[in-house]
């Protein structure tokens, strides 16, 4: 079975209220694996588990067409169905000469080791109420290293069916600095400015994302910078570049996030990181067996 994975995708179709929608979702636009591995592989079991939320609120935008009605029109309540979930997977086929040669390398009962970059998100329900916060994320292996972090806050959003939750806060955020263990990344800070609109440096890590996680030489950003402050403040730290002297070094590596305001956090803010690390897995063929490789 083919996972080139950049073609697959699974379809849903939906009922919402009283209108009916179908889309088809690429699977590399949420696993890492299906976006990295672009190998064959071969008498393998594959499953697909999805989680679905108790409310689908935060799937909806709900607000009324014009909010500044007198008297207020009221808010509509909505649903998401799900009819029909179809995971299409495409299949190669080869010729006979090459099927024995495969079949050979099979029976040989050789390890194929899988590398690819693993997609983690955490959650701070609720930010202090304070200028500088340092969040403690997790602890990582040597071979999980975390390449690209990326971070962004969101107040009073959650669970408010008239609130976009596809739109985020600055929350005057100045700078954002992860720590791995002594290490830290950027070197330089952002020192950013919301206010005055002074938040260059964010934009261009914003921006510079797609040339080094894509390996390209040039960038279009979907967002420009007026709509980046307005609605995708995301904070983008790239930790690609680790010096040999710490990627040699045995142990865990913890990782800690600095966050500096201009002022105290509004209340009910959520702060999310999105930590892209390295992932290695090693498949055997012949058994169906998948081992991940920690250390």
């Amino acid at each position: 079975m083919d996972h080139s994975l950049q073609t697959a995708g699974w379809e849903v179709g939906a009922k919402k209220i009283h209108d009916k929608f179908t889309l088809t979702i690429p699977l590399s636009h949420f696993l890492g694996f299906a976006e990295d591995y672009k190998k064959v592989i071969m008498n393998g079991k594959h499953e697909l588990i999805l989680n679905r939320a108790s409310i689908d609120v935060n799937c909806l935008d709900l607000a009324p067409v014009d909010p500044n009605t007198v008297p207020k029109p009221p808010t509509p309540n909505g649903e998401i169905e799900i009819t029909r979930v179809t995971w299409r997977m495409p299949v190669i086929k080869v010729s006979d000469k090459e099927k024995l040669r495969l079949m050979s390398y099979v029976e040989g009962s050789i390890p194929v080791q899988i590398a690819f970059r693993t997609w983690e998100l955490y959650e701070y329900p609720i930010l202090p109420s304070s200028e500088r916060h340092i969040w403690c994320i997790k602890t990582s292996t040597q071979l999980e290293k975390p390449r690209y972090l990326i971070v962004g806050f969101q107040t009073a959003r959650r669970n408010d069916k008239t609130k976009d939750m596809s739109i985020f806060d600055h929350c005057n955020l100045t700078n954002c600095r992860v720590y791995l263990n002594a290490q830290y990344y950027p070197y330089d800070p952002f020192s950013a400015e919301f206010k005055t609109n002074n938040y260059a440096l964010l934009y261009d890590a914003f921006t510079n994302f797609q040339r080094s996680y894509y390996s390209r030489d040039h960038t279009s950003p979907q967002v420009n910078y007026a709509h980046y402050k307005t609605h995708s403040p995301l904070i983008v730290i790239d930790t690609s570049r680790q010096c040999d002297s710490f990627n040699s070094g045995a142990g865990a590596i913890d990782i800690k996030l600095e966050m500096e305001f201009k002022e105290n956090v509004p209340a009910n803010t959520t702060a999310y990181c999105l930590i892209i690390n390295d992932s290695l897995f090693e498949y055997n063929a012949l058994t169906s067996a998948t081992r991940k490789i920690i250390q």
